[in-house]
């Protein structure tokens, strides 16, 4: 639950447009994402889709209700429905 919070604060950081919290979201998310790419897409596509799934996440924050962790493939990851 204690993530939960952290995960919450930081997507409202990142929505109040804090580049603080911009880059912790980019850097804690990035090779997570990246290996999940990974094993779905060529590896020379790898980078380019994983920072597009990270630059979507960040346009739908906003849809982050803090009710699961905020990781890729989670029902919490922004975005997802």
């Amino acid at each position: 639950m204690r993530a939960h919070r952290e995960d919450k604060r930081l997507a409202r950081d990142v929505l109040k447009g804090d580049r603080s919290a911009l880059r912790t979201f980019f850097e804690t998310h990035y090779g997570p994402v990246y290996r999940y790419c990974l094993q779905r897409v060529p590896e020379a596509d790898a980078e380019e889709v994983a920072t597009e799934t990270l630059r979507h996440a960040i346009r739908r924050i906003e849809t982050y209700r803090g009710e699961a962790a905020l990781s890729p493939g989670s029902t919490g990851w922004p975005g997802a429905s």
